[in-house]
């Protein structure tokens, strides 16, 4: 039964994850910054960078609920998710819940896309496992204690 609840709390997590990341992808196409910057730069780095900020701020949420309520099996509920979410993202045209999106989101960004479609994966991949890292760092940070004899000291 625990199996069962991981799995289908990942795939709620995902379809969360699909959905910010989808909302963040666009908003970043969106917006057009060359106009605020007047320089010569490269427009698939400034779009990468655009990127990597709105999807990370969308893979905060999905990991700081699986950090929250999943410690224990934290990774197991990550990759998990992170499985559901790429399955969502490649059948944007087809049938939403074919395994065979994986495959597909795979073949269409990291193999046969440009530098964009190549960033938005690894971001897609990487930036909820960052999440995890970084919420383990703080949760294992103590401020050390500092005695009353030392502090009158100083």
């Amino acid at each position: 039964m625990q199996i069962i609840q991981l799995i289908l709390f990942s795939f709620c997590i995902a379809i969360c994850y699909y959905a910010f990341s989808i909302s963040a992808i666009g908003i970043t196409a969106a917006l057009d910054t060359r106009t605020l910057i007047n320089m010569e730069v490269n427009s698939h780095l400034i779009h990468i960078l655009k990127n990597f900020v709105a999807i990370g701020i969308a893979a905060m949420i999905p990991a700081l609920l699986i950090y929250k309520y999943e410690l224990g099996r934290k990774w197991i509920c990550l990759s998990l998710m992170v499985i559901f979410s790429m399955m969502l993202h490649g059948n944007v045209n087809e049938m939403p819940l074919s395994p065979y999106g994986v495959v597909r989101f795979i073949e269409q960004t990291l193999i046969n896309g440009d530098l964009g479609a190549v960033g938005v994966f690894l971001e897609i991949l990487i930036l909820p496992i960052i999440w995890i890292v970084v919420l383990n760092k703080i949760t294992e940070f103590k401020i050390p204690k500092t005695s009353s004899e030392e502090v009158n000291q100083l």
